[in-house]
């Protein structure tokens, strides 16, 4: 027994040191119902966290009322194709205004403006285009300068050039002009309405 007392307080101290580990230990212990972990963030993450807002007023305005043609630039001459008795040539048009309510297409001799050699209302009111001797869908073609329903080509009978302004006219509302009203008019009184909505191709023709 002598020869084991100088052992008693080692295994006191060993028993007492594994009772602290069995109740001091974080990792064994329950979390309270509302605990955080020091180690962890209370704010939760959100998808708008990583997403940047647009501002206001970010989006580009649309491209303004465009008019033209892949037959010819603007102040270059008109096809041969396109000019006496050649068929109307093939049109684009870009950039409508979102309050369009339709749309018309003239032609009209620029040193004679009550000239009209084609007139055509009720185009649907959207960017679009024309085949060449063509008419857009559900449009309706007017009597122009020459008493025909149709396209009169250009067709200068002297030697000088003549100028010829291809026009499309976005009107903001339907406007009704009564029946055999002359071309010319007819295009005055839509140029009228559509206001500054209006584009126009410029071509040349020498006789």
């Amino acid at each position: 027994m002598r020869a084991l007392a100088p052992l008693v307080p080692l295994l006191a101290a060993l028993v007492a040191g594994l009772a602290a580990c069995g109740t001091t230990g974080r990792d064994l212990r329950a979390p309270a119902p509302d605990a955080v972990s020091p180690t962890r963030s209370s704010t939760p993450r959100s998808a708008s966290a990583t997403t940047t807002s647009r501002p206001t007023g970010s989006v580009a305005p649309g491209a303004e009322l465009a008019l033209s043609s892949p037959a010819w630039i603007t102040g270059s001459p008109l096809p041969v194709a396109d000019t006496c008795e050649g068929s109307s040539p093939e049109l684009v048009w870009r950039g409508v205004p979102a309050d369009t309510a339709q749309l018309a297409l003239a032609v009209v001799d620029r040193g004679s403006p009550r000239r009209v050699h084609w007139l055509v209302t009720g185009i649907a009111p959207t960017d679009g285009s024309v085949a060449s001797g063509a008419v857009p869908n559900g449009a309706k073609v007017w009597t122009n300068s020459f008493g025909r329903a149709s396209w009169t080509a250009p067709c200068p009978t002297s030697a000088t050039t003549a100028s010829y302004d291809f026009v499309v006219l976005a009107l903001p509302a339907p406007l009704t002009l009564p029946a055999g009203t002359p071309a010319s008019e007819a295009f005055e009184r839509l140029s009228q309405a559509a206001g500054g909505a209006r584009a126009t191709l410029v071509a040349t023709v020498t006789g």
